[in-house]
């Protein structure tokens, strides 16, 4: 292997070092990565891309590995075309040498730990660019669409964020985001305006989940380094779709009410936890002074925190229901 000087640009690893693809010539390295590397991999797909694209910065395969020495191996089998190498989670990424199309090639191997994470990123790496935006959507509804599956997001009576995983399918994800038919829907989307057009086709979205000051740092940075990001999220300020449905869990509750159900209990789960923890938790406020689930209940507890530390579950229940009741009166 000849190791060389990676260079970012722009967020592209290997740049300049690597070169643009024909679609015609992805297909000939996918037919000869298949034939040299078919025994180490379960299952092996080029991600899905869209049908105008013409060339290629990468070639992004989805891999099922057959046992934990497929690294190894692969390298022992490519070690003549590898030039570079890099690894970033479960994505192992190669510039490598085609001689019969002249040109250093950027792949990645995106690696599945089992069937079902699998099928969720078959799903999630599709037509480019998709599910970062789908991804932005979402996080504003408190769910996670990525390539781990569609995860509740829940903010406990403490503050305190919780992952709360529901399905490895993310098209029952979109399913639960608004739309309707995603797997016929996908299959119509030919360009970015057609990803754009899907997108806004939610009765849960709203502009405002993309105005940039409701963006967090990698969404902005996202934005600013992919250009199809970029176009995407411009198109959908200019459309400015508004919200029609403010429930985000209205699908949920409609289309997989035992699902929902599960969630449900397992928040309840995550509070029984609190509450075992620390005597005078935000259901104990809650309950005893009537507040609503919220920041000022979140404010309450670090006060009392502050106050008592470690030996709060010891203070006597009046001396602490006072002191709520000073907090209360000076906020």
């Amino acid at each position: 292997m000849i190791k060389l000087k990676k260079i970012i640009e722009g967020g592209k690893l290997f740049y300049p070092i690597s070169n643009r693809i024909t679609t015609e010539e992805l297909n000939l390295i996918l037919k000869n990565l298949n034939f040299t590397l078919k025994n180490l991999f379960i299952k092996f797909e080029l991600a899905k891309f869209l049908k105008n694209k013409e060339t290629h910065g990468d070639v992004d395969l989805l891999v099922l590995p057959k046992d934990n020495d497929w690294k190894n191996r692969l390298e022992r089998k490519l070690n003549d075309n590898i030039i570079d190498k890099s690894v970033n989670g479960n994505v192992f990424s190669y510039l490598l040498r085609f001689d019969d199309i002249n040109k250093n090639v950027h792949v990645d191997f995106i690696v599945a730990k089992d069937e079902n994470n699998f099928k969720s990123i078959t799903e999630y790496y599709i037509l480019n660019d998709f599910s970062a935006v789908i991804g932005i959507f979402a996080s504003h509804l408190n769910f996670k669409y990525g390539n781990q599956g569609f995860i509740k997001r829940y903010k406990d009576t403490k503050g305190q964020w919780h992952d709360i995983f529901i399905t490895n399918s993310l098209m029952d994800g979109l399913r639960i985001l608004g739309y309707k038919n995603p797997e016929n829907e996908i299959k119509k989307i030919n360009n970015l305006d057609d990803i754009v057009n899907f997108i806004v086709s939610s009765p849960l979205i709203d502009v405002k989940y993309f105005n940039t000051n409701n963006l967090n740092t990698l969404q902005k940075k996202d934005i600013k380094s992919r250009d199809n990001v970029a176009y995407i999220v411009d198109k959908i300020r200019k459309l400015k779709p508004k919200v029609k449905i403010e429930d985000e869990d209205y699908f949920f509750k409609k289309l997989f009410p035992e699902l929902y159900n599960k969630i449900e209990k397992e928040k309840n789960e995550i509070e029984k936890e609190i509450y075992k923890k620390n005597k005078y938790n935000g259901k104990w406020l809650i309950d005893k002074f009537g507040l609503m689930p919220g920041p000022k209940v979140g404010n309450i507890l670090k006060k009392l925190s502050k106050k008592f530390g470690n030996e709060l579950n010891n203070i006597p229940e009046e001396d602490v229901v006072n002191f709520v009741e000073y907090i209360l009166k000076n906020i």
